[in-house]
């Protein structure tokens, strides 16, 4: 008989797969799973009442997402493992690498880096190679898979952002409070020619791995997608010539005032 009487565990597992699967309840029935690389997974589900062991295995293809993969002028993969650089590796031009500027804040996880406490991780140079070519074409793709530590900060976090300072910059993708918004919030803004830009916003969907895109196309429509889904659009005026040569930041910016905690496992 069950000990206690109708009682069990559930555990979950991974039998076989190309990459790292990591399982947010794996002692829950239902969970969210994340995958760092795309292949064919056998995952199981264990069940013991005490009295007795059963299991059953889920074959899952996973899929890279849709992405743009030609025009990348930076990429950073978070797959070093260990150190305090974090290496571009797009292949265009001379790479853009970014400092750990306190390497005890952070930890480097199979999955990628984890932002632990507040810090700053930024370029070692001004990131004049994607300003240049964003100024040449009028148009850019920022894309990154993170997963947050809390759904709903209290305080604005940037996630990524290419900046002067808090009030100045070319571009700046966020996490939280702003200006008595919503706290459960992805915010993104763009530095254009036309003062009073808007902001393309939505909801945080969980505390979990999600994959985040903002968009600005030549004519100024602006768009941010969650996990391949457009969630909010706008038409902004001016052009993004006026793009200044600053560096690039994740996890805060230069005045330290915008920390950002949670994990990071793709910036393009």
């Amino acid at each position: 008989l069950p000990i206690p009487p109708a009682a069990y565990t559930v555990a979950w597992s991974k039998v076989s797969g190309p990459g790292t699967v990591t399982f947010s309840a794996p002692n829950a029935q239902t969970t969210n799973v994340g995958f760092t690389t795309k292949g064919l997974y056998v995952l199981r589900l264990t069940a013991d009442d005490g009295a007795a062991t059963g299991s059953d295995d889920l074959v899952v293809d996973v899929r890279a997402p849709d992405r743009v993969e030609t025009n990348v002028v930076g990429m950073w993969t978070f797959t070093e493992g260990s150190g305090a650089v974090i290496h571009d590796v797009s292949s265009f031009g001379t790479p853009l690498d970014l400092q750990i500027t306190e390497p005890s804040k952070v930890t480097w996880t199979a999955e990628g880096l984890q932002v632990d406490a507040p810090t700053v991780i930024q370029s070692t140079t001004n990131a004049t190679k994607i300003t240049n070519a964003v100024k040449a074409s009028n148009q850019f793709t920022l894309e990154a898979w993170i997963d947050p530590k809390e759904l709903a900060p209290t305080a604005q976090g940037r996630i990524v952002s290419i900046a002067g300072n808090s009030n100045n910059w070319n571009v700046a993708f966020g996490q939280g409070f702003y200006n008595g918004w919503a706290t459960d919030v992805y915010r993104g803004r763009v530095g254009a020619t036309s003062t009073n830009q808007p902001f393309v916003t939505t909801s945080v969907p969980n505390a979990d791995l999600t994959h985040v895109v903002i968009t600005r196309q030549t004519d100024g429509q602006q768009a941010i997608f969650v996990n391949g889904v457009q969630q909010y659009s706008v038409l902004a005026a001016g052009n993004l010539s006026n793009w200044q040569d600053y560096p690039m930041f994740l996890a805060n910016e230069s005045g330290m005032n915008r920390p950002w905690q949670g994990s990071y496992r793709l910036v393009v």
